[in-house]
């Protein structure tokens, strides 16, 4: 593909894509990728790690036993002499994670929807930005916290959006940890 851009605006550009042979149509993806304020130490306005994966997380894949599971892998920790599943993100709020903490956010909203995206960047109060990307999960499925507002009656199915979960979340402060805490899944 070609990609050709011209400055429009300060801030913003027009970009025209073509294949090779000059087709005008084709498939194009957007990715939202979070900005987040961040400091490496912890302090009383960025008090939410983001954490590396933690040291006690195992992954297994059978795939080598049983080629029909290549896409699956069980992830959860030793208890005893059992691998049981990991914790989830309400029981990870209430325990100690052995994990080193790449950086703290002012935002538990925000640093939910750094998870979803998968990857992001830490903005730095000296100005540095952080690349953040995805590195594992703690195997708990996914649980879209948009379909749990529909369902306790907070939002419309036809409102629900990024913008209108995070609106929501921030006037209802009191409610945020039991809609995050929804989706058990923690990346």
């Amino acid at each position: 593909m070609i990609c050709q851009f011209r400055p429009t605006t300060k801030n913003s550009y027009f970009y025209k894509i073509n294949t090779k042979r000059g087709k005008q149509e084709g498939l194009l993806t957007g990715y939202y990728e979070p900005q987040l304020n961040g400091s490496l130490k912890k302090t009383k306005k960025y008090k939410y790690p983001i954490y590396e994966t933690p040291k006690d997380l195992i992954i297994v894949d059978l795939s080598s036993i049983y080629p029909h599971l290549k896409n699956y892998r069980l992830r959860g920790k030793i208890n005893g002499n059992k691998l049981v599943p990991y914790d989830t993100r309400k029981q990870s709020l209430s325990k100690h994670v052995p994990a080193k903490v790449i950086s703290y956010t002012d935002s538990k909203i925000d640093l939910f929807f750094l998870e979803v995206q998968g990857s992001g960047r830490i903005k730095l109060k000296s100005g540095r930005v952080m690349y953040i990307g995805y590195d594992n999960q703690n195997g708990h499925r996914y649980r879209a916290i948009g379909k749990y507002l529909v369902r306790i009656g907070a939002l419309k199915l036809k409102e629900v959006s990024l913008q209108s979960i995070r609106a929501w979340l921030k006037k209802n402060p009191y409610r945020v940890n039991e809609v995050l805490n929804y989706n058990k899944s923690v990346v």
